[in-house]
């Protein structure tokens, strides 16, 4: 499994961690989540780092306001896809959807 792949996957996983109510398991594993993410957003447009860094304030002010569902759902579908676009066009494959 790549790297995409699996921060892919790793955000999938904690966000339904969030769904179950493992918020500080989920905690925890969302940091290092973010932070590799962030490594991997140095080869980002300036658009899509745009993008990133919306998603993010919008995962944490759901944290902060502990809407553990709202995290999940921003991991889950919002993360996710922008993870899809920017890997899908580091690899060359333009717009098309990785599944």
């Amino acid at each position: 499994m790549n790297s995409s792949s699996v921060l892919i996957s790793d955000a999938k996983k904690i966000a339904a961690e969030f769904r179950l109510g493992k918020n500080m398991q989920a905690s925890e594993s969302l940091a290092e989540l973010v932070t590799s993410v962030g490594q991997q957003s140095a080869h980002a447009s300036t658009p899509k780092n745009q993008e990133l860094s919306q998603i993010l304030k919008n995962l944490l002010d759901c944290h902060k306001n502990d809407d553990w569902l709202g995290v999940a759902d921003y991991l889950e579908f919002e993360l996710v896809e922008w993870m899809h676009g920017l890997f899908t066009r580091s690899h060359g494959f333009g717009d098309c959807a990785v599944k």
